[in-house]
C-alpha cells in the first residue's frame, strides 16, 4: 500500500522536515512520487522509518545507521536491546506509581488547602523526575532518607541548616569567596556532600551536576541563586 507524506506525518508523529532529512541522508528511500508529484511511501519505507526510530532510541549515531539498515541481521540484536530497555522503563514506571501512591496517602491524611493542592503535586512530581535524571531509585531514597551523620548524634538536616546559615552570614558580611573562613565552609560542604553520596565519586559528581543544572534541587536544599553563585566562586579554591 502507498501513503502520501501528509498521511505518514499524521500517523507517525514525524515531521515532514524529518522525513525529508532521512531521505537526504540516504536512510530511507529513494521515495517514489505519484503523477501529481507527491511523495509516496511504501510499506518497506515505513519499516525503515520504524528501524530508524528504534536506532535513535538506542542512541545510535546517524552516521552508523546506513550499515545497520542495509543489513537485516543487525536489526535483531538492536530490537532485543530495545525490548530490554522498555522492560527497564516498565520498572521505573512502577517505581513512580509507588511514589505517587505514597504521595496520595500523605495528601489524604494531612490537611492541605485545595488551592495549594495542584501546585504541591506538580512540585512533587517535578522533583521526582528531576532526581531520576541523575540517580536510580535506591540512590534517591538513600539521599532523602539520610537522618544522621556518622559518629554524630546530630541530624543531617541540623548540620546542613547550620552550614547554610554560616555561609549566608559570610555572604552578607561581604567576605570574599577566597577568604579562609569561606574556604573552611566549602571544606565542610565537601564533607557533607561526600556523606550524602557515601563517598562514591560517581554519585558525588551526579549530585553536583544535579545542583548545578536544576534550580529546583537547589531550592529544595535551601540554596538561593545568590548563595549558589557565591558557592561557585568559592569552590574554585577546592
Amino acid at each position: 500500500m502507498a501513503w502520501k507524506i501528509g498521511e505518514v506525518v499524521k500517523r507517525t508523529g514525524l515531521t515532514a522536515r524529518a522525513l525529508h532529512f532521512y531521505e537526504e541522508q540516504g536512510l530511507v528511500g529513494p521515495i517514489s512520487r505519484n503523477d501529481a508529484g507527491h511523495r509516496i511511501y511504501k510499506s518497506s519505507d515505513l519499516l525503515k522509518l520504524q528501524q530508524i526510530g528504534t536506532l535513535r532510541q538506542l542512541g545510535v549515531a546517524l552516521a552508523e545507521m546506513p550499515a545497520m539498515l542495509n543489513n537485516e541481521k543487525n536489526l535483531v540484536p538492536q530490537l532485543k536491546k530495545q525490548l530490554h530497555g522498555l522492560q527497564q522503563q516498565r520498572k521505573v514506571i512502577q517505581q513512580i506509581e509507588d511514589r505517587i501512591f505514597k504521595l496520595l496517602e500523605k495528601l489524604e491524611t494531612e490537611s492541605i488547602p485545595s488551592d495549594d493542592l495542584d501546585d504541591f503535586i506538580f512540585k512533587t512530581l517535578e522533583s521526582m523526575t528531576m532526581y531520576e535524571k541523575y540517580f536510580n531509585q535506591n540512590e534517591i531514597d538513600q539521599i532523602h532518607n539520610r537522618e544522621h551523620l556518622e559518629d554524630s548524634n546530630e541530624t543531617f538536616d541540623d548540620v546542613w541548616g547550620r552550614w547554610l546559615e554560616q555561609l549566608q552570614l559570610a555572604l552578607d558580611s561581604g567576605l570574599e569567596p577566597d577568604s579562609k573562613q569561606v574556604q573552611d565552609l566549602m571544606g565542610h560542604w565537601q564533607e557533607m556532600t561526600r556523606a550524602i553520596t557515601q563517598n562514591d565519586k560517581k554519585k558525588l559528581n551526579a549530585f553536583n551536576e544535579l545542583l548545578y543544572n536544576e534550580p529546583q534541587a537547589r531550592k529544595e536544599h535551601g540554596i538561593s541563586d545568590e548563595l549558589f553563585e557565591f558557592m561557585s566562586k568559592a569552590s574554585k579554591g577546592h
